[in-house]
């Protein structure tokens, strides 16, 4: 299951980043909408209950990802090995948004 969901969010962000650009792409199933956004070339992923309301949803997720782009400004990534253990300590930041 985990090698599709993988496959799936590959295929999204091909389309996303081909169509638009550094932007939002969402998507949902019958319990939860899942929302894909795309800064500095870094994707962002959400999950929220379909009763969440969208303008919500994209401030969160858009905060989200300010706040990961304060934390590691873009610089960063101009020698990043793609080492995705680098950036545990921004589960703290999650935590207190």
């Amino acid at each position: 299951m985990m090698i599709i969901w993988g496959g799936i969010i590959s295929v999204l962000s091909y389309f996303v980043k081909g169509e638009f650009g550094e932007t939002l792409a969402n998507f949902g199933t019958d319990s939860f909408q899942y929302n894909i956004l795309i800064k500095h070339k870094i994707m962002f992923v959400s999950r929220f209950p379909k009763l969440i309301e969208e303008g919500y949803i994209l401030q969160e997720l858009n905060d989200i990802a300010e706040s990961f782009f304060v934390r590691y400004p873009k610089h960063i990534f101009n020698n990043w090995d793609y080492n995705v253990s680098k950036f545990i300590g921004f589960n703290e930041v999650l935590a207190e948004l």
